[in-house]
């Protein structure tokens, strides 16, 4: 029997396998997860929150504890409601049922200790730009452009593939830089005073 524990840090079956597809990154394809889920929770290494329908169907409780039946298969689950589609023997108020779980929450601290994310994926950002990148571009080409290798007329001008090809960024990177760049350029030169026509 696994006691069940009082914590917000809950996720439905669905949650924790998007929680972690999310932890591994590529290190697993998702259709692998379900079945690495399952056989942590037989395991007995998630900590789990399960309602259940009391035993003559008059109340929805939390139950005390619960056994995780050892022939648990993904199949055996419902992943988008997050229940289970066998009885469970549950534990209630002192007395043990053989109860169908409708409500199957994990522990997100005990998914985070089973999944470790593989080495060199754990510090990395899940998305966006790696750092620095956007950085080394603009300091490349402010240097350009206060060396006279390039004038910011013709940074302006230049395509971006020819760009990207040279700092040697995405596209997107070097569009954003050299926006950043020309407007600094802009705001340093002294602004031209128009005289009013007569």
């Amino acid at each position: 029997m696994v006691d069940v524990q009082k914590s917000d840090d809950f996720l439905t079956l669905a949650e924790a396998k998007a929680h972690v597809a999310l932890r591994l990154g590529a290190a697993r394809p998702s259709n692998e997860i379900p079945a690495q889920i399952v056989h942590a929770m037989v395991k007995g290494k998630i900590k789990l929150i399960v309602w259940a329908t009391t035993w003559n169907l008059i109340a929805v409780k939390r139950a005390d504890a619960v056994e995780v039946p050892e022939y648990l298969q993904p199949g055996h689950l419902n992943w988008e409601d997050s229940c289970a589609h066998h009885n469970w023997l549950v534990s209630m108020g002192g007395e043990r049922y053989w109860l169908r779980p409708f409500c199957l929450k994990l522990s997100q601290d005990d998914l985070d200790a089973v999944f470790q994310p593989p080495e060199g994926v754990k510090n990395r950002p899940s998305r966006g730009p790696r750092a620095g990148i956007r950085a080394r571009v603009e300091a490349a080409m402010r240097a350009e452009i206060q060396s006279g290798k390039i004038t910011p007329e013709l940074l302006g001008k230049a395509k971006e593939k020819v760009l990207a090809a040279h700092y040697g960024a995405s596209r997107d990177t070097v569009r954003k830089a050299c926006k950043s760049v020309l407007s600094v350029e802009a705001g340093s030169k002294p602004v031209s005073k128009l005289s009013k026509p007569s």
